[in-house]
């Protein structure tokens, strides 16, 4: 079954099945209604030391995914 990646703050489509959001922090601004979500998938989400240790260097995204596994 095909999925796309969307960003949250993209707004829903007519032809999105469902709207699943993969993230440990609620978006800020944005409430459940407003971004279309079906599902919080809060517990599948990394976590937030993790988030902290990574940081968005691309230099560490190996160890990143390494340890999120």
């Amino acid at each position: 079954m095909p999925f796309r990646v969307k960003r949250v703050y993209n707004p829903p489509f007519p032809k999105d099945a469902l709207r699943v959001l993969w993230d440990w922090l609620r978006p800020l601004g944005l409430s459940k209604e407003k971004a279309g979500v079906d599902w919080w998938a809060r517990e599948l989400a990394f976590s937030g030391g993790l988030r902290r240790w990574f940081g968005h260097d691309p230099g560490t995204y190996p160890e990143f995914a390494r340890r999120y596994q």
